[in-house]
């Protein structure tokens, strides 16, 4: 029984360590996460694997010692981890030469029996290559888990002064190239103290058109320093517009510098920033999908759907296999034909409750986002004024009236007005005339009101002598100063 770390960075006392799990496998599986390829070429005693990694064109020899983590086995230091190295230790990774093309490290992997999550730890391979001929043991502290669990990634210094780093699988290719320079003495980069996931990694904001849905995600870019790509779903849009297909492209031909029609994969807005994340796991990306209720969502995800499904890593629970054409395109990249989401990678939708959507969500669709509802701001609405001819109305109280006449009207809050529905577009926060005629009377005579004839006659109709019209108040000023005094 010992010391073992929990997720939100505490210790459990008195708890049984955890090791029946594969570490070569979880290894592999951490570095094909982030994009990479990894072929083991050979296996040796004490946990050695000689391993080429790779990306695009680039080609590494990776020398690894990976043992699982164990309890330090000593009674008077419960917090202690280590991993168990023997005399007989197959020695190649050791004395293989360091170069530009050579990457050696001594790696632990630590597992607890309740989480997915692993957690991988590192020590000074050339400050432990000495031990030649003789069993030894790499040592660390249990609370070093517990901050990468909760940070990312953490270091310890031992009372001999030995440096080791424990982080989490996102870490694996940044300190596999950067340990010279986390063993000389260098600080951990200060983005790697903050929480490496946000949640939650999916999410949709609904509410009534114009309630600051696309401003709240534009906040949280600004916030989390997100790197982004936009798109817009609608009742046209499939899979090859949101994940890409072949088409015709011109290109010139090298010989005669003619131009040629040729077919190419064109990636879309999804494979553009999967690649993106795949390719810098160190920073985050956010595909931000407006209207999403607007397209037919399963059609357009297609089999990517089941990538949704993310473990506590942020990491997708399933893997599904790329189509041909993406397949070929993946490969080109040398990226892995098996897709999975990367935990660096986020997905925000809006959605507005007034659209009438084509292709209602399935409810499994619907389970694997976290759903949040924007409210109007009408004291927000407050501070902005209509202005129609020489008089001024707050566009607040406006609001809120003819929002009350809309849940009575039609009996739903769907249609209702959003405090940002229409933008200011002349001095101090005012509304013009062509802004409130084109926006906010086309809507509530296009989307609510010429659908109940009874209430059209109240808001809409009006009489000059002996005749009634209904699109008068679209370019009779002091009706429409009528209009807008009734609510």
């Amino acid at each position: 029984m010992g010391h073992e770390a929990n997720k939100d960075g505490t210790i459990d006392e008195n708890t049984n360590a955890f090791s029946d799990f594969d570490e070569i496998n979880d290894f592999q599986n951490a570095v094909r996460s982030l994009g990479w390829g990894i072929t083991i070429k050979e296996r040796g005693n004490g946990g050695y694997y000689g391993c080429e990694l790779f990306f695009k064109q680039q080609r590494y020899n990776l020398q690894i010692y990976l043992k699982k983590i164990t309890s330090g086995g000593r009674d008077n230091r419960l917090f202690e981890k280590r991993i168990q190295f023997s005399a007989n230790i197959d020695r190649k990774g050791f004395d293989a030469i360091s170069d530009n093309k050579t990457i050696k490290a001594i790696l632990g992997v630590y597992a607890r029996e309740t989480y997915d999550e692993r957690i991988f730890c590192g020590w000074d391979i050339e400050e432990w290559g000495y031990n030649e001929g003789r069993a030894f043991n790499c040592f660390i502290d249990i609370s070093t888990f517990a901050d990468a669990f909760k940070f990312g990634m953490a270091q310890h210094k031992s009372a001999k002064g030995q440096t080791s780093y424990a982080f989490k699988p996102d870490f694996l290719i940044y300190y596999l190239f950067n340990q010279n320079e986390l063993f000389s003495g260098a600080s951990i980069a200060p983005e790697f103290h903050s929480e490496s996931l946000i949640a939650p990694l999916q999410k949709i904001l609904y509410g009534p058109p114009g309630t600051g849905k696309s401003t709240k995600i534009k906040n949280w870019i600004s916030e989390y320093g997100f790197e982004v790509t936009r798109t817009t779903f609608h009742p046209d849009s499939d899979y090859h517009s949101f994940v890409g297909g072949y088409k015709p492209v011109v290109v010139k031909n090298e010989k005669n510098e003619k131009e040629e029609i040729t077919y190419r994969f064109v990636p879309q807005a999804f494979t553009k920033i999967y690649v993106e994340a795949l390719k810098n796991p160190e920073r985050r990306y956010l595909l931000v999908i407006e209207e999403i209720n607007r397209g037919n969502c399963a059609q357009i995800f297609g089999d990517i759907f089941q990538c949704l499904d993310r473990n506590d890593a942020g990491q997708s629970e399933y893997e599904v296999e790329a189509d041909a054409d993406l397949a070929h395109y993946l490969e080109s990249l040398e990226l892995s034909t098996r897709i999975a989401l990367p935990p660096n990678l986020y997905l925000y939708a809006t959605m507005n409750t007034s659209d009438q959507s084509l292709f209602p969500m399935d409810s499994a669709f619907k389970r694997r986002w976290d759903w949040e509802y924007v409210p109007i701001d009408y004291a927000k609405a407050r501070e902005l004024r209509i202005e129609i001819g020489e008089q001024y109305y707050n566009w607040g109280d406006f609001i809120q009236k003819a929002n009350e006449n809309i849940l009575t009207t039609t009996e739903s809050e769907d249609k209702q007005m959003g405090n940002f529905f229409v933008k200011p577009d002349a001095p101090n926060g005012t509304i013009s005339l062509a802004a409130f005629k084109s926006k906010v009377l086309f809507y509530l005579w296009s989307e609510i009101y010429k659908n109940y004839p009874k209430a059209t006659e109240t808001i809409f109709q009006y009489k000059e002598e002996d005749k009634i019209e209904y699109f008068g108040i679209f370019v009779n000023l002091v009706v429409m100063s009528n209009f807008a005094s009734k609510f």
